[in-house]
């Protein structure tokens, strides 16, 4: 990368060598319609998406003044330090369009499926057109805008001006984007070629076919903006533009023999640019693109992606999964008692499956409450509150509530009827003596009922009294 040492590059300078080996190799160009025209105009430049390989054919197109090709053009091919050259028998709008497989700057190979890419320029007398992602992007924008009756001279300002807008491009009036390389990390132009270089090596990252790129320009092309149809890909790409080294990037391309100094991650001044949305929330939802397309898979533009009408974020923060609607744990994981003796104290340790929920008592019988950390519902009945309650007791948490609903029969049921069939008989007095001498252990409910001298047991004085019941005494 040899930042301290950026100057002359080999193999990209020295107009005269170059022209002279494009010439060699059919850089001249051939001219469809007319080839004994004079030529009025020359055009050099680099074809990248990452850099096409030699032979890899340019076609140069003659346009009207609404960016309609008139038939005209001229092909030449790619030579062995990834330039072109052409003479074109014509000057004023023109466009400049290459189709090959390309050096895939990301993985060091070069690429299995090819990429077309353009460049509209106006042909003047000599002249540099790079052709990179960018002014492919530019291209169709300024299309949609000379389709409208725009001047082509204006569209082709205006393309170039959403371009530096929307990747915060440095480049200085009248600069072109026909002058970045992503080869060159020397010069004026280093950071905004550091910027393509990022975003060609995003794409990548991001799987972006030649189809996906074009549904992104097309996007891009009806206001200089992606955000319609474009737009899930284009958070995509700009989330995985975070996912790599781009001075790993940089390497890569110095393999190539004619490139000696690609920018790199300092000529960003080692931060992303604000296009890669690092900290966007498009949907709103409290979670960043970034985080919903790397690690929760979630879609960055809707709230809720399974529609269960929890946001994302909300899911998350409880516990479930954002891709699935019925993933959420959103249930009480304890059951109230509910049948209360009037004699005795009510206690029931509501829980949920929601890690920090509060709890509030919506609704229920006078005197009860709620702990709402702990969720301990307490109450002490008396014998003046026998009767049927219904509770409502709510556990929130990230804004959310969840109720549990329940019915409570307040009664006196230390009546030594302890097998509950609503006679006190022998068997309820041979219950007694069994769990008195602790040959049986009692169910809450029926330590209740044979408890009758109210001491927490059933003791040797319930069992008389059980008896005396019993025979009626």
């Amino acid at each position: 990368m040899c930042k301290g040492k950026r100057g002359a590059r080999p193999g990209l300078t020295g107009l005269l060598l170059v022209s002279v080996l494009l010439c060699a190799c059919g850089g001249g160009g051939s001219e469809s319609s007319s080839p004994t025209s004079q030529a009025s105009s020359t055009v050099n430049g680099t074809a990248q998406k990452g850099p096409y390989p030699s032979g890899t054919p340019v076609t140069i197109y003659k346009l009207d003044s609404r960016g309609n090709r008139t038939g005209k053009r001229v092909t030449t091919t790619v030579n062995a330090f990834g330039n072109f050259f052409a003479k074109l028998p014509w000057d004023g709008p023109s466009e400049a369009e290459i189709n090959g497989n390309y050096y895939d700057e990301l993985n060091a190979v070069y690429s299995a499926s090819p990429q077309r890419l353009n460049a509209l320029f106006e042909a003047t007398d000599t002249q540099r057109i790079n052709i990179n992602l960018f002014t492919s992007l530019a291209s169709a924008r300024a299309r949609t805008l000379t389709a409208s009756g725009q001047d082509f001279s204006a569209a082709i300002a205006q393309a170039r001006n959403d371009i530096v807008s929307t990747f915060q491009l440095k480049l200085a009036a009248p600069g072109t984007l026909t002058s970045l390389d992503l080869t060159n990390g020397s010069g004026q132009d280093a950071e905004d070629n550091a910027n393509l270089l990022l975003f060609s090596a995003a794409i990548l990252s991001a799987g972006i076919d030649s189809q996906a790129l074009s549904d992104i320009e097309s996007d891009f092309a009806d206001d200089g903006q992606v955000n319609s149809a474009g737009l899930a890909l284009w958070i995509n790409l700009c989330a995985m533009a975070t996912t790599f080294s781009l001075d790993n990037v940089t390497l890569n391309i110095e393999n190539l023999a004619w490139v000696q100094d690609a920018p790199d991650f300092s000529d960003l001044n080692f931060t992303y640019p604000a296009w890669v949305g690092v900290g966007n929330d498009r949907d709103a939802d409290g979670l960043d693109d970034h985080e919903e397309v790397l690690i929760y898979l979630s879609d960055p533009l809707d709230s809720d992606t399974d529609d269960d009408t929890y946001s994302d974020s909300q899911e998350i923060a409880l516990g479930g999964d954002p891709l699935n609607a019925s993933s959420l744990p959103l249930a009480f994981t304890s059951a109230p008692g509910v049948n209360v003796d009037a004699t005795r104290d009510y206690t029931y340790g509501a829980s949920t499956t929601w890690p920090s929920a509060n709890y509030v008592l919506a609704s229920g019988p006078a005197g009860m409450s709620v702990d709402p950390v702990s969720g301990l519902v307490s109450w002490t009945p008396g014998l003046a509150q026998t009767g049927i309650y219904n509770v409502v007791l709510d556990a929130s948490d990230q804004g959310y509530t969840l109720s549990q609903s329940f019915t409570i029969n307040v009664a006196v049921f230390n009546t030594g009827d302890i097998n509950e069939d609503s006679v006190i008989d022998a068997r309820d007095w041979l219950l007694a003596q069994r769990i008195s001498l602790g040959l049986m252990a009692p169910t809450v409910d029926q330590l209740n009922r044979g408890d009758i001298k109210l001491d927490g047991q059933v003791s040797g004085a319930d069992v008389l009294l059980i008896e005396r019941l019993a025979l009626g005494l």
